[in-house]
């Protein structure tokens, strides 16, 4: 009998415990890093994404968010930033460790990507325009080049012909219809700043968008 009391109470303490961590709040990454309640480790994969694994110091579970626009500076100097797009919450057990791996854009044009032997520290979002454009991520989709010609118009203010390559990339082909696509994608990056806050004429790609030219019939 005491001991079916003893496993009933013991019951209670648990859900009640699971309850209240179910109640509060996740634990934002860099909060959780700099408490010390938190460790993590990530590292590079290229242009379009970041890789790690975050791990629970506490002796009790608790929910972890790595909120959209979580930024990531290279350890090695002459690498491009990494900037997360959409919010990740997941869950850890006491001490527990999980992987994850996160959707990225650039925010150094022109520079080279990081690779997997590249350690990437988090860091908070450093332009208040670069938190307000991925805030816009966790209300819809929006195409990974769409972001990342918005995030390199906030971080480097190129000129439009400064994308051109990337934009073959994405889009490849020379035909008419290769460059509305192309041209399409930077519209929707002027709408994507503009729907987060920020003015697109204030960018140097924005200006004068002239649709392609129409193939003339023979």
């Amino acid at each position: 009998m005491r001991a079916s009391r003893r496993f009933l109470m013991l019951l209670v303490l648990t859900l009640a415990a699971t309850a209240a961590v179910a109640q509060n709040p996740p634990l934002d990454l860099m909060q959780g890093l700099r408490s010390g309640q938190l460790w993590a480790q990530f590292r590079g994969t290229g242009d379009r994404s970041v890789s790690g694994v975050v791990g629970n110091n506490q002796p009790f579970g608790q929910r972890v968010s790595i909120p959209s626009g979580q930024q990531f500076y290279a350890q090695r100097p002459g690498l491009q930033g990494m900037m997360g797009l959409g919010s990740l919450q997941f869950d850890l057990g006491p001490q527990e460790a999980r992987s994850v791996m996160l959707a990225a854009v650039c925010t150094a044009l022109n520079l080279p990507s990081p690779t997997p032997e590249d350690t990437m520290i988090p860091v908070p979002c450093p332009d208040p325009r670069l938190a307000s454009v991925a805030s816009v991520l966790d209300r819809r989709l929006v195409p990974q080049p769409v972001v990342q010609l918005a995030a390199w118009a906030i971080s480097n203010n190129p000129p439009l012909f400064a994308t051109e390559g990337y934009l073959a990339e994405a889009v490849p082909g020379t035909d008419y219809f290769a460059a509305l696509q192309r041209r399409e994608i930077v519209v929707q990056a002027a709408e994507l700043l503009a729907e987060a806050g920020v003015a697109p004429a204030a960018f140097q790609m924005f200006r004068g968008l002239i649709p392609p030219a129409r193939p003339q019939p023979r």
